[in-house]
């Protein structure tokens, strides 16, 4: 949350992603994101969807990847824009597969932080 309130203070427009009615209720109303995806019962893809159609359509400029799954990542990096960067700081066991073409041609960038503070 404390990544969401950075963002805010930087006027910047944030979706927050999690599940549940008391987590949407936080983070709309006490963290004060723009908008809230419950992920709960649906795929990567709806969950993409959802956070693009939060981001005018075209999908976030930056991700934060927290939840230490691979579901989590595949989502944060498909639901980049053009140039969009997504930070993964959860450790997920296994291999995280990337659309090599998609990231090349869309000029997404990819990047780890190991304390989550960079």
């Amino acid at each position: 949350h404390v990544g969401c309130q950075y963002a805010k203070a930087m006027g910047l427009r944030v979706v927050a992603v999690d599940f549940g009615e008391e987590k949407r209720d936080y983070a709309l109303n006490t963290l004060k994101c723009d908008a809230f995806v419950d992920v709960k019962g649906k795929s990567n893809d709806e969950v993409v969807a959802a956070v693009k159609a939060a981001a005018d359509g075209v999908g976030v400029h930056g991700s934060v990847i927290l939840a230490p799954a691979l579901a989590a990542y595949r989502q944060g990096v498909d639901m980049l824009r053009p140039m969009g960067f997504a930070v993964g700081i959860a450790l997920p066991p296994g291999d995280f597969p990337v659309d090599v073409i998609t990231t090349i041609l869309h000029r997404k960038t990819i990047r780890g932080s190991i304390v989550g503070t960079r």
